[in-house]
């Protein structure tokens, strides 16, 4: 029963892509943090297959969430 919750908590390039709604080519430059203003992604690295926590991507979202716009009085 673990090992089925901990593989849907993993996700594949095209996975976690599909996850982020972006190319597989943009999220490898997220991961090699090859995107200028964005931290780097954390991944696994299991060989060639490169693998990302869901619980990782989510955290990512939140440090790179824009804050609401402040509206000035007028």
């Amino acid at each position: 029963m673990a090992v089925e919750n901990s593989t849907r908590n993993v996700l594949t390039l095209a996975e976690a892509s599909e996850f982020l709604r972006c190319s597989k080519a943009h999220l490898c430059n997220l991961a090699n943090g090859k995107v200028p203003g964005l931290p780097p992604l954390k991944r696994v690295r299991i060989g060639r297959r490169v693998l990302f926590r869901k619980e990782s991507l989510e955290q990512w979202l939140r440090e790179v969430e824009a804050p609401a716009p402040v509206s000035m009085p007028t």
